[in-house]
């Protein structure tokens, strides 16, 4: 029939359309999962804060005395993540599961530091190491645990989007559990979820250390830079391989096309 497609265009058509649908599978991984799926409106958003820069904390703490977070994010990549020692609700359970998490892809004390810090004007840093050890996570090579002025709290919960709000009568907080990544004093990547994945971490910790992750979502246009490369010494974003990736589905749907069109009208030309 001369409307069909003969065996070298159809091989053809068959390696083109496995090629873009396992491309197409890569660029669908786990960066999706990066907000816990609870429902709630009031989650800090990353696509209004991504790539800010982060203000300045200078940190009280029992083991490292008084240091500035930018010694720390200017040394190394940095996780951090705001709680208070007297939580009766999230704090406790993310960070059990982020420590967890830290053990599964090793690296902390070498590749980055985890910074926790109390948003509570009454914690002191002996509470905080006092909750470092009741969690057994006192030890951990990398992990400081201390606080800061409340002002200086304060700015860095607005920069990154977090909130947190006090229950009446209860000595609680009401707040997100949210892990910042931080490189070079900019915001990079933000989890927000109770639960810390290690294959998610891991991606993450790739990107703070300035590898290209390619699990990313199809691009989102309220984050025009999903594509590219962060250079934070310059702060402008650059087109990185990884936009490659993502647009191959639709190249090589094109091409497919092209290929099988060529194909067959030169059979057609070629029959006596």
């Amino acid at each position: 029939m001369a409307g069909c497609v003969r065996g070298g265009a159809k091989t053809l058509l068959v390696v083109f359309a496995l090629w873009a649908t396992a491309i197409t599978a890569l660029g669908q991984g786990p960066r999706e999962s990066a907000r816990a799926n609870d429902g709630s409106s009031n989650l800090p958003n990353e696509e209004q804060v991504i790539y800010r820069h982060m203000p300045d904390v200078s940190l009280k703490t029992t083991r490292q005395g008084s240091i500035f977070l930018s010694q720390l994010w200017c040394e190394k990549p940095v996780l951090v993540t705001l709680v208070f020692s007297r939580c009766a609700g999230v704090c406790s359970p993310f960070l059990r599961s982020l420590g967890e998490a830290t053990l599964r892809i090793g690296g902390a004390g070498e590749d980055y530091y985890v910074v926790v810090l109390s948003f509570d004007p009454e914690d002191t840093a002996e509470d905080m190491q006092a909750m470092a050890t009741t969690l057994q996570l006192h030890n951990r090579p990398g992990w400081i645990f201390g606080v800061g002025p409340p002002e200086e709290i304060q700015r860095l919960a607005r920069a990154s989007g977090f909130w947190f709000r006090s229950v009446n009568d209860t000595g609680q907080y009401d707040h997100p559990a949210m892990l910042m990544g931080i490189r070079q004093g900019r915001l990079v990547r933000l989890l927000v979820g109770a639960t810390v994945e290690p294959a998610l971490l891991r991606l993450v910790v790739h990107e703070l250390q300035g590898e290209m992750v390619p699990s990313y979502p199809l691009p989102d246009p309220r984050v025009p830079f999903r594509c590219f490369g962060y250079d934070p010494a310059t702060g402008r974003s650059r087109l990185d391989w990884g936009a490659l990736v993502l647009l191959s589905p639709s190249l090589l749907t094109v091409m497919t096309v092209a290929g099988v069109f060529t194909m067959v009208r030169r059979d057609r030309k070629e029959r006596p």
